[in-house]
């Protein structure tokens, strides 16, 4: 499939025969320009979120980091309403009724791009873009999938040396730090899908369906072997189930870890490869399970026999109460057996 790159350029490739053939345009900046500006603000107020939520009462310094962060993305959006005005007027009409509050941050400001429209406002919308985003969203939905799967690799390995190497405080903190940085980016790019995902079912009338890509879940974020999932200290995270009754996450079954077949193929045979494993495994505590079972019982029956042989003894002497007891004994073990 294409990657966004691909994208920008057959849209890139289309405007400028447009050009030469004397097709009028409305701005300056062309409609494929104007998504991309829009949707690469979007990326930027996923960014400054995610900062957001890191330097939360942190030191003075990052929160003046922030802020700067926030003033630069409000100058780009300022540029972006500009552009808006030409190819869609409604959608600046749209924002003034949603009467925003003035303390709103920037990265919570909506863009309006095509698919916060209703179907009624998009048909007002000029230059295509309403297609264009259609086309960039089934991009980003399938190059986020991939990076999404390399951070959960790298995440994994990550996790494996903190725990088989990292060791005392210092250690400890740093390698931390470096999973929480990690954790991050596997968080924008399992939100920009997710947001992509969302914008192609509402282009589609809402349907699902439609979309040709799955809904991303917070428990289908995992790696192939399920060893990555760090719910720790995160509440209302999902329990994690038997080791038999493991499965691997859609999004390896999608495409490979490459975004490609081969890819997929190898993913596949190293998850079939660990099942096939994880299978003679139970299989094995299958048939010791039946074979201890088998010995206890003929151990009870030892034990029986044992008591049998000490009643056998009291009678000779004439003892009713340790014939008794002996006898007691004997079906005791008996019992357990049956």
């Amino acid at each position: 499939g294409e990657t966004e790159a691909d994208v920008r350029l057959r849209f890139s490739k289309t405007e400028q025969a447009d050009s030469k053939l004397g097709v009028p345009s409305l701005h300056d900046v062309s409609p494929s320009s104007f998504i991309v500006a829009g949707l690469d603000l979007e990326e930027e107020q996923r960014r400054v979120r995610v900062q957001a939520e890191l330097k939360r009462a942190q030191t003075t310094e990052m929160q003046i980091d922030l802020g700067a962060l926030r003033t630069k993305l409000n100058r780009a959006i300022s540029r972006f309403r500009k552009i808006q005005q030409a190819y869609m007027p409604v959608a600046v009409q749209a924002l003034g009724a949603k009467a925003l509050p003035a303390n709103t941050l920037a990265e919570d400001v909506p863009l309006m791009l095509p698919s916060a429209l209703t179907p009624e406002q998009r048909e007002l919308c000029m230059g295509g873009v309403e297609h264009i985003e259609a086309m960039m969203r089934n991009a980003q939905c399938r190059s986020s999938l991939v990076r999404l799967r390399n951070q959960l690799h790298i995440k994994s390995r990550l996790l494996v040396y903190k725990k088989g190497h990292a060791r005392h405080q210092g250690a400890n903190t740093r390698s931390r730090t470096i999973v929480t940085r990690n954790q991050s980016k596997v968080r924008l790019h399992s939100e920009k899908y997710q947001t992509a995902w969302e914008a192609i079912r509402l282009l589609q009338g809402g349907d699902p369906g439609k979309v040709g890509y799955r809904a991303l879940k917070r428990e289908d974020i995992r790696s192939e072997e399920d060893e990555d999932m760090d719910w720790e200290d995160d509440e209302g995270a999902p329990e994690r189930g038997p080791e038999n009754q493991r499965q691997i996450s859609w999004i390896w079954t999608e495409a490979g870890a490459d975004g490609t077949d081969a890819g997929l193929e190898k993913a596949l045979r190293i998850e079939w490869s660990k099942a096939f494993a994880r299978t003679r495994r139970w299989n094995e505590e299958v048939r010791l399970l039946h074979e201890e079972y088998r010995r206890v019982r003929v151990s009870l029956e030892y034990e029986a026999a044992k008591w049998d042989t000490r009643a056998a003894a009291a009678r000779k002497v004439q003892d009713a109460g340790a014939v008794g007891y002996a006898l007691r004994q004997a079906d005791m073990y008996r019992d357990l057996k049956a």
